[in-house]
């Protein structure tokens, strides 16, 4: 193990191992975040949300980042999400968390905002310590909404847990709360629209991810394009792997390169783009485009 890796808490290699099983964590694309900006990397929980062996123990592993070392007055008593992911979230979290008497709320969407709409919810957090919880935070600013939502009805925000954190630059003081933490800590990039890096500006915006729709219904001239992913887990897109495939012919062929998905515009007919990084006989650099038929192999890591 890396002196760097040795640097990660025992809970987050857990998280993190979890998180690649389930293909959440995908890179070399090109995406728009909540916030607005763009990045290539986007964290996707949802994935691990319909894989109970993988979020079983990512809830486990999440829920003792908090309580270790938990303070009495850092113990909530009751447990808040905005909704609706959060609906599934608080009740998972608390039966992790093995505290019976742990009471479980959510924050509706109300326009730009949220409220405690439901029946008893307000009563719920008034006068108690609360815990708000998210998946994936950038700037925090839902989950800041929510605890705000928590003050006004009387609850004691002990503090804000999120299974990502996506950003360094996010943190306890930033969110306005006395403790934060995240089972897993990311440093992702971040660039607005006009300030793109140009390997980022070069790749298409994906539409079926983040917020690349919304992106592209307000600006459908969008220079740089717009492409939907393909999801399939068995394509490792932003690896570098050895790839078998098929020729014009029929020759099996290998090479190795970086698996990107494709521009369509650039490349109609690729379902798989592979950026060449190890040249040979038959490849002399650049891009192989390929279809799915042609593939017949891709090796394991």
């Amino acid at each position: 193990m890396s002196t760097a890796e040795a640097a990660i808490p025992r809970h987050e290699h857990a998280i993190r191992h979890e998180l690649t099983l389930a293909k959440a964590v995908i890179t070399g694309e090109h995406f728009v975040y909540k916030s607005g900006r763009h990045g290539d990397t986007y964290v996707d929980c949802d994935r691990l949300f319909v894989r109970p062996a993988s979020l079983k123990p990512v809830l486990g592993h999440w829920c003792m980042r908090w309580f270790e070392g938990c303070s009495t007055e850092e113990k909530p008593e009751v447990v808040i999400a905005p909704a609706v992911g959060g609906v599934y979230l608080v009740s998972a979290f608390a039966f992790h968390s093995q505290y019976w008497t742990l009471k479980t709320v959510w924050a509706d969407k109300d326009r730009d905002d949220f409220v405690l709409d439901r029946a008893g919810f307000a009563e719920a957090v008034d006068g108690h310590r609360v815990l708000v919880l998210e998946d994936v935070i950038t700037t925090g600013g839902s989950a800041v909404k929510t605890a705000n939502v928590v003050r006004a009805a009387g609850g004691d925000v002990v503090g804000i847990a999120c299974i990502v954190n996506r950003s360094r630059a996010t943190t306890a003081e930033t969110l306005g709360v006395p403790r934060f933490t995240a089972g897993v800590q990311l440093d992702i990039p971040s660039f607005a629209v006009g300030e793109l890096p140009d390997e980022l500006a070069s790749r298409p915006i994906v539409t079926n991810l983040a917020h690349g729709a919304a992106f592209q219904e307000r600006n459908p001239d969008y220079e740089g394009g717009f492409t939907t992913l393909d999801l399939d887990p068995r394509i490792p897109f932003g690896e570098v792997r050895t790839v078998r495939y098929q020729d014009g012919a029929r020759n099996l062929k290998e090479v190795r390169g970086k698996i990107i998905n494709p521009d369509r515009r650039a490349h109609p007919e690729a379902e798989i783009l592979l950026e060449i990084t190890a040249p040979d006989g038959d490849h002399r650099g650049g891009y192989l485009p390929l279809s799915r038929w042609q593939i017949s192999k891709i090796s394991p890591e």
